[in-house]
Parts: structure tokens; C-alpha cells; sequence
């Protein structure tokens, strides 16, 4: 395999999350930063609100970087350059177009689910740092998905005549995103946030439902914020930026 030269790789055979394995031994590894764990299968695969990730084995790629992020980068960017590098990665592959819809789902026609994005930011001394877990679906069939998420999910095989190996989709992924990770600062994000809004211009302007915990919150989707927050306009034309939260259907 071919990775960037400072990225120190970890291969597991089977693992019940990545992002938790790489929390759990961050002292073993927070010298060697950055670093990736793959898994070839998942057991317990997690996505947003603790909703679990298909990840069946040699299927998918399931990965988890831990990194150090730059002086004074917005840790709040970090799921969008993950969105951002995982779209990027699936379009060098395929002649489709991919779609980000905030904060952390990679579609493909703007509606069936092919990434995903789980980050965790902390404090480590002065720095801060983060496990940015990146899901991808590569290999699978409709009948490999459980049944209801097959009117969902998509992936690369799906969407092509032939798959390329799991191995080469990480390989370019960890390329792309490592590649983003040094523009969180103020001065190079306009580029990361222009780039997320072009992949959610099929929201901007239309009336979307939004849930924060167990709060809907409908409002007019007006693209993401400098710090990667959500904009939402109310019905008195009042904009808000909300830093967590879902969009879950537009109306």
C-alpha cells in the first residue's frame, strides 16, 4: 500500500470500532500523530447518535485517523474536510458527482447514503487533536445491506461496472485527507467552506426540517458558517447558525 509518508498506519483484521480502539490506545500513538486505524470488518460500527455502521468484512472502507490539528484551526471543520476528502476520493474513482449534506453524510444523487463522518475533538496539552472516524461503502451489493437500509445506502459497486480494491479507495482517501487537514485555520478555510457549499447547494434555499436532540427545528437552509456551523433562517427571517444538530428532510 501507498500512504503519505508522515501517516503511520495501523491494519486490524477485525475490530468492533475503529474510532473506540484509536480513543482507547491515543497515549500509545499521540507521539506518532498522524496516525490510521482500517479494520476489514467492524462489529460494532457506529455512526451519529450511536446508530450503527454496516460493516461487513472487505466491504467497506473503515477507518479512523488521529491527528493534531493545526494552531488555531476550527475544530468544528473537521467533520466537513472528512465529508470533504470522501466525496473528492469516490469522484477520482467514478464519473459520479457526490453530495455533502451537513454534518456528515457523503451522498451519491443526492439522496442514497455512500459516507459517513464520526469526530471526536479533545484537548491534548495546549493542541487540540481529534479521531475522525470515515466510513465508506465499496464492494456492497443491495443484498448486502440489512433490509432497511437498502432503499438508502449505495456504493461504489452499485454505482460502477467494477469496484476498485478497498485498499486503494483508503489509500487516496488518507491522501485527500491529509491534504485538507493543514487548511482549518481562518486564513485557508474560505476554501473548505465554498468547497461544502457547492456539494450542499441542492439544500440552499429550501425549507428543511432539523433535529437538535429531541427538537425539530424547521427553518430555510442558508449554507455553513466560517466555523462549520449550519445556518438556518426562520419564518421571521432571522438567521441562526447551529454547531450540532441533523438536517433530516427537506419540506
Amino acid at each position: 500500500m501507498t500512504y503519505p509518508k508522515e501517516l503511520t498506519v495501523v491494519t486490524l483484521e477485525c475490530c468492533p470500532s475503529t474510532n473506540d480502539y484509536l480513543r482507547r490506545r491515543w497515549a500509545e500513538w499521540q507521539d506518532r500523530l498522524p496516525v490510521l486505524v482500517l479494520s476489514r470488518e467492524q462489529t460494532s460500527g457506529r455512526g451519529r447518535d450511536k446508530r450503527r455502521w454496516f460493516s461487513g468484512k472487505d466491504l467497506g472502507v473503515y477507518a479512523s485517523f488521529g491527528v493534531a490539528l493545526p494552531a488555531g484551526a476550527e475544530a468544528g471543520l473537521m467533520p466537513l474536510a472528512a465529508g470533504l476528502a470522501a466525496a473528492e476520493t469516490l469522484e477520482s474513482l467514478s464519473d459520479h458527482r457526490f453530495f455533502i449534506k451537513w454534518p456528515n453524510d457523503v451522498l451519491c444523487k443526492r439522496r442514497r447514503k455512500i459516507a459517513g463522518v464520526l469526530c471526536e475533538a479533545f484537548a491534548q496539552g495546549e493542541q487540540s487533536a481529534g479521531v475522525v472516524g470515515i466510513g465508506m461503502n465499496v464492494a456492497q451489493h443491495e443484498e448486502d445491506f440489512p433490509p432497511n437500509l437498502r432503499w438508502t445506502a449505495t456504493s461504489l459497486a452499485m454505482i460502477m461496472a467494477e469496484s476498485p480494491p478497498v485498499y486503494r479507495v483508503a489509500e487516496i482517501l488518507a491522501e485527500r485527507f491529509l491534504g485538507w487537514l493543514p487548511r482549518l485555520g481562518k486564513r485557508d478555510s474560505p476554501a473548505l467552506i465554498a468547497e461544502v457549499n457547492r456539494r450542499g447547494e441542492f439544500l440552499l434555499d429550501r425549507q428543511i426540517a432539523f433535529h437538535q436532540g429531541k427538537k425539530e427545528i424547521r427553518g430555510v437552509y442558508r449554507g455553513i458558517a466560517a466555523d462549520g456551523g449550519v445556518i438556518l433562517e426562520n419564518e421571521k427571517g432571522e438567521a441562526k447558525t447551529y454547531h450540532s444538530g441533523e438536517i433530516v428532510s427537506i419540506i
